[in-house]
């Protein structure tokens, strides 16, 4: 059986695994990594929806409200920008490529095509009258929370 180049994707979300066993497969496998980043006010209350429904994937959370402790959020918030700077740093720092996209992004079909053909590297082209379906559709819908918004960082800025 030959090999065939295709695209191989691990979600990671901040501290689910070890700093030093994301580092190790980092180091290995030498990927292009893409830091898909979400609006925090959203991010937040989609974990709290989960944690009272059970429900942690493909969930619809009309009706389930959530209560927002600022103070939490703030936390949740700050430990999420910090996760991201040391990742991004140490990923740069092993000379890996990197994409920072933001979530919201996605729902522009022009970006998420441009993301998909990035990280096929040339081994696919996506036609523009294809159609591409997108799971954010629901974001389209947001309000704009700019306070909650990850700020344009780099791996030494202080946000």
């Amino acid at each position: 059986m030959g090999q065939q180049a295709g695209v191989n994707v691990v979600k990671v979300f901040p501290r689910h695994v070890a700093d030093s066993q994301l580092e190790a497969l980092l180091r290995t496998f030498s990927p292009h990594v893409v830091f898909l980043r979400r609006n925090h006010l959203d991010r937040f209350t989609s974990i709290e929806r989960a944690k009272q429904t059970g429900t942690w994937q493909n969930a619809q959370y009309g009706g389930v409200d959530v209560a927002i402790d600022q103070s939490e959020l703030q936390r949740v918030s700050s430990e999420a920008q910090a996760w991201y700077r040391e990742q991004k740093a140490l990923c740069l720092s092993l000379g890996l490529t990197v994409t920072d996209v933001a979530y919201e992004d996605l729902l522009d079909d022009k970006n998420l095509r441009t993301l998909l053909e990035t990280l096929a590297d040339g081994h696919i082209t996506i036609s523009d009258s294809q159609p591409l379906s997108s799971s954010l559709s629901k974001q389209g819908e947001l309000q704009d929370r700019s306070e909650y918004v990850f700020p344009a960082w780099s791996p030494t800025s202080a946000s």
